[in-house]
This record gives structure tokens, C-alpha cells and sequence, in this order.
């Protein structure tokens, strides 16, 4: 029969006894085809869980599940970030193939909640309530970019609305490292980068580091559930890489398919990248020279399908190699979309988009793009639009009703279709 698929429900061949097909009927060679597809594929089934299940034990004996964590707390005046490091080196690659590596995940939430009630005593603050549920869901995990090898890079990251007036006074941050109870906080004179911590000098004794830069971003009014985040990075002769790391808070998302949107006088043209998601050369219009070359790193791929209260936070970073004697800004969009929120009674949900840091990477004793210290704002607190809580019934019940519906007009339709023997 032309247009039959390759894999039918039922098997071709077989013959009808009162209401059943009869595997008996069916050709010996299809029979055995697909025995032997679905025999395979129930040992695939078996040997991937019992590969995940060696993996974890081995992960455990070796130490690594006893493994503490240290947390660096970077605090601003309306921001902090909590990010999680282990001096354990292989521990990013004995869960490369792992899904939901929830382990790690509760380790570092434990350690940042541990250490969050020890600045809380210590300090005398008002301790401000940090749930170990939230923690888990928006945890993201932080990109490693080759090229800043000798700093130690944090495997997780997460940021909140969290400031404490009493602590602060008027130092625009302050970054403590925990580095487990019993012992004290460690102060962090030159705050440089709340993802990564100095790990060894360079052959001139001196230490390399990420000094950010100043910058500008902003948040385009139009677009509705789709908005580009504008960016305005200045480029300085001497220096040929820059790093913008930005994060998407709950209920945003970026696709990594399509992140990029550039202005009315740059072109981009889309270049494969083997250790980039994705990668884009940047040329001015009528110009046969590219300005820049523009690599978007993630650890984890942003799910689109997600809603916003079931979604968490994603560190990106766009790494921006420039070409020699490009001293200009460099303009360009990331394109930001929202997730459905969770219905409100107020019909809206608010969310805090952090401002992204600028970075270039210099050695301490250059001055070149440090004119300001670091510093962490929330860029903007943009509303989106939610369905109303007090529909739910109303909405389930309708959906049921019309699922139900759908079901019976679907089996009033299969009931007329005849089957025909296979001649």
C-alpha cells in the first residue's frame, strides 16, 4: 500500500481472530525484526542505568560526595551572588554524561545556606530567608572559557535580591569566601569577578585576572514577550578579549539557535565554533574586514518549553576576540525572551534582570580597564503579563471537559475506519 509508514501501530501481515491479531500470523522475518528491536533496546535501557548507578558509586568512594565546597559571596547594595567552588579537578568530567546531577547541586545550596546563617550570626544582620528548594531550581551552572586558565572558575552560581544596609555601609561590594564551619571568613580585598578566584601567578610573579570594564546595557521597550538586551562594550587597542557574562533570571530564556541581533550598520555572519554554542564574525556594512568575532559559551542549554516557576537561572557568557586596532564600541542586541509566568492575582509577575559585567583580562598591574570596581545592579525589574489565579478551577475543568470531548470524537472516528487483510 504507497503512503503506509515504515513502522505501523499494527503489524502488516496479521490476521484478524475476533477482536486480537495473532503474532503467529505475522512473517517469521518480521517477527524476529522486531524481537530483536525491541530485545535491543531494552538492554541499551539497562546498560545506561546501570553505567549512571557505577558512576555515581565511583563518584562517592572516590571522595568526591565528601568533598566540601567553598562559597564566595560577592555582596552589593541590592544584589548578592552566591557561586560554589572545590579544589576536586575532575569533578566537572565524572558528571559530563549525568542529566540532573542533583548531588552537587544540594551540596552547593547546603554550603551557601551554611554560609549565609554564619554571616547572619556573625554579622548580627537581619537574616534574610534563602530557601533550600528555590536554591536547587534556579542554581546555574558557570560556562568555563578557555583562555582564563589561571583563574579558578566556580561550577555554580546563583543570584538574588539579597542586601544587607548594616554590612555595606559604603562600599559598593564586598566578596567573602566560606570555606567551611569551623573555619573564619575570608575578606576579598580587590573584588575582581564573583566567578572566579585568583589560583596562581604568572612567570612575571604577577596574577592574571578578569577587571571589568565599563559598559552599558539596557532593555529595549518593544517586543512584548520577545525584548533585546542592547549592548554598548568600548574596545581598547592593546586588548583582544573581552568577556560579557550576563545571566537570565527565572522566566527568561535565550535560544541559543538565535541569540544574536545586530544594528542597521553591522552584518553577522553565523561561523561553526567546536567549544562555542554558537559563534558569529560581526562586519560593518560595505566592509570586507570583520570588527569582531562574537562566541556565546553555556554550561546548559536554556529549555524554551519551560514555564517561569518551574524554570531556573542561566549563566551565559558572550566571548568577544576583537581585531588588532579595533579601538570603538562595539554595539550589538542578545535577544531575551519570556516564559508564562505563574498566574497572579494582580495579573502580573516581576523579575530582576541582573546587569551584565564586562570584563577584560588583564594582570593587576595594568590599570587598563579598571577605572571603576566591580559593582552588581539589577539593570532593570521588568513586569510580564500573568493569567489570573483565580481561574485555575475554571480553566482545569474546561480543559478536562474538552479533552474528554476531543477522546470521544476521536473514537467515533477510529470506529468507522475498516481494517483490511494483507493479500
Amino acid at each position: 500500500m504507497t503512503g503506509a509508514p515504515s513502522l505501523p501501530m499494527i503489524p502488516l501481515g496479521g490476521r484478524r481472530e475476533g477482536s486480537k491479531f495473532t503474532d503467529e500470523s505475522m512473517p517469521q522475518s518480521k517477527r524476529s525484526r522486531n524481537r530483536w528491536y525491541y530485545g535491543c533496546s531494552f538492554r541499551l535501557q539497562i546498560f545506561r542505568t546501570v553505567g549512571l548507578l557505577i558512576t555515581v558509586y565511583i563518584w562517592k568512594i572516590s571522595g568526591a560526595a565528601s568533598s566540601s565546597m567553598d562559597v564566595l559571596l560577592s555582596m552589593s547594595p541590592n544584589v548578592t551572588i552566591f557561586s560554589c567552588f572545590t579544589d576536586l579537578e575532575d569533578f566537572r568530567e565524572v558528571f559530563k554524561s549525568v542529566e540532573e546531577n542533583a548531588i552537587q547541586r544540594q551540596t552547593c545550596c547546603e554550603t551557601i545556606l551554611s554560609a549565609w546563617y554564619m554571616i547572619t550570626q556573625q554579622e548580627k544582620l537581619s537574616s534574610t530567608y534563602l530557601s533550600a528548594s528555590d536554591c536547587q531550581l534556579q542554581l546555574a551552572e558557570v560556562p568555563v572559557i578557555e583562555g582564563v586558565g589561571a583563574l579558578s572558575t566556580a561550577f555554580f552560581s546563583w543570584i538574588v535580591p539579597v542586601s544587607e544596609d548594616s554590612l555595606m555601609s559604603k562600599k559598593q561590594l564586598i566578596q567573602l569566601l566560606y570555606q567551611g564551619e569551623g573555619k573564619p571568613l575570608k575578606t576579598i580585598e580587590n573584588p575582581t569577578s564573583p566567578y572566579h578566584l585568583f589560583a596562581n601567578a604568572n612567570g612575571n610573579g604577577n596574577q592574571d585576572g578578569l577587571w571589568s570594564s565599563p559598559s552599558s546595557s539596557a532593555l529595549g521597550p518593544n517586543g512584548g514577550m520577545h525584548r533585546l538586551l542592547h549592548h554598548s562594550l568600548p574596545l581598547r587597542s592593546g586588548i583582544s578579549s573581552y568577556y560579557l557574562y550576563f545571566v537570565v533570571p527565572q522566566g527568561m530564556f535565550i535560544d541559543i539557535d538565535d541569540p544574536l541581533e545586530t544594528n542597521s550598520k553591522t552584518t553577522a555572519i553565523p561561523i561553526p565554533s567546536p567549544d562555542a554554542k554558537c559563534s558569529f564574525e560581526l562586519y560593518p556594512l560595505g566592509s570586507p574586514q570583520a570588527t569582531a568575532f562574537l562566541h556565546l559559551h553555556a554550561a546548559k542549554v536554556c529549555d524554551i518549553e519551560q514555564p517561569a516557576f518551574v524554570s531556573g537561572q542561566h549563566l551565559l557568557v558572550w566571548h568577544i576576540d576583537t581585531v588588532e586596532g579595533n579601538n570603538q564600541n562595539l554595539e550589538f542586541a542578545t535577544k531575551l525572551h519570556f516564559r508564562y509566568p505563574q498566574p497572579s492575582s494582580n495579573l502580573q509577575q516581576n523579575l530582576n534582570l541582573p546587569k551584565p559585567i564586562f570584563f577584560t583580562l588583564t594582570d593587576t598591574t595594568s590599570t587598563v580597564g579598571n577605572e571603576k570596581p566591580l559593582r552588581l545592579e539589577i539593570l532593570e525589574r521588568v513586569w510580564v503579563a500573568a493569567g489570573n489565579d483565580n481561574d485555575h478551577d475554571w480553566v482545569m475543568w474546561t480543559t478536562v471537559a474538552s479533552c474528554l470531548l476531543g477522546v470521544v470524537l476521536m473514537l467515533q472516528d477510529i470506529s468507522k475506519i475498516s481494517m483490511w487483510d494483507d493479500v
